[in-house]
């Protein structure tokens, strides 16, 4: 994953659960000379509670939200999200919808 990662930057993880995946990329992303900040949203208030545990420097960049109609207040360099957790019906819905500018208005 981190092939795709031109420079360090803040990484938006959609469906984080307990922010391992974060913490991981945070680690190997430093070995190649990236710093990578984690932000993460996930339905599941225990699994956020996990990673604020995992990254308590980070704790206030972790959301319990509905990731289909939650809306960040700024955009982010670099998004991770599964595609098979979305029905494919919704997909491009869905991936527009994560690259809808603050307003919230998907084009």
């Amino acid at each position: 994953m981190l092939e795709a990662f031109e420079k360090s930057g803040d990484l938006l993880d959609v469906c984080c659960a307990s922010g391992f995946l974060l913490e991981s990329l945070m680690e190997w992303g430093g070995l190649r000379g990236l710093e990578i900040t984690p932000f993460g949203i996930d339905q599941g208030s225990k699994l956020i509670e996990l990673a604020r545990k995992r990254l308590p420097q980070f704790a206030d960049h972790f959301h319990a939200a509905n990731a289909w109609d939650w809306r960040p207040g700024r955009r982010f360099e670099y998004v991770y999200a599964l595609w098979d957790c979305v029905p494919e019906d919704y997909l491009d819905e869905f991936v527009r919808r994560l690259m809808a500018p603050r307003s919230g208005r998907v084009r």
